[in-house]
């Protein structure tokens, strides 16, 4: 029995040096990555893909003009509770959020085009559609709840 303890206590030692030795003891996590930097449009991988870019790019391009990090404007978006405090948190306007994110809509369709990711029938028509969208029907859509337009 006492063999079986040294042996584990051993091992156990063993474990923990070679992950501190490997970097463990000092984990730093990354920053956010800066919203303002263009994304890097990825190749064809048909609607899903696209439209997983744009929502990306825009949300990034919204919390540039925001000056926030956009982790928590994605956050913010999970609920109209958690909209309204960041919105409050931030000295904003409901507004003043929509218009961000109409923003970062029209930068996503921009860096779409230059990318040559979108037709530009279908760029033209979506400009469009921003443009006149009602975008708190997107935020609920993007809170997980039904559109009523």
């Amino acid at each position: 029995m006492t063999r079986a303890v040294v042996v584990a206590l051993a091992l156990s030692l063993a474990l923990a040096g070679s992950y501190a030795a490997a970097g463990g003891g000092t984990y730093r996590p990354r920053a956010p990555a800066d919203p303002c930097q263009p994304r890097p449009w990825r190749g064809d991988g048909g609607a899903v893909a696209l439209a997983e870019q744009l929502a990306l790019s825009g949300v990034d391009g919204a919390a540039c003009g925001l000056r926030v990090s956009r982790e928590s404007l994605v956050l913010a978006l999970a609920s109209s509770a958690g909209l309204a405090s960041f919105a409050a948190d931030h000295d904003l306007s409901e507004g003043d959020t929509a218009e961000a994110l109409r923003d970062g809509l029209r930068r996503a369709l921009g860096d779409a085009s230059r990318a040559g990711a979108l037709d530009p029938l279908l760029a033209f028509a979506l400009r469009q559609a921003v443009g006149r969208l009602e975008l708190d029907g997107l935020v609920r859509a993007l809170q997980g709840t039904t559109l009523s337009w």
